[in-house]
């Protein structure tokens, strides 16, 4: 490795113990989320329909952050 081999390998192994931190904390995150959308299901609560709206559509957002449907600001 032309003498470099001191930096690279340190570098790779870091690389990998992120790495293996990100996919364990993500998979632990889905996990989690699984749970809690269970327990949303069985208490009665229901899931929008894709596209974020009861009406099929995604609402517009103004540049205040309202919403032009309803006409109200975000808070």
């Amino acid at each position: 490795m032309g003498g470099y081999a001191a930096f690279v390998w340190p570098s790779l192994g870091l690389t990998f113990v992120v790495m293996l931190g990100l996919l364990v904390s993500t998979l632990r995150q889905l996990r989690i989320r699984q749970r809690r959308l269970a327990a949303l299901e069985a208490e009665g609560a229901s899931r929008r329909p894709r596209g974020g709206s009861l009406r099929g559509q995604a609402p517009t957002v103004t540049r205040n952050g309202g919403d032009e449907r309803s006409g109200e600001a975000a808070s």
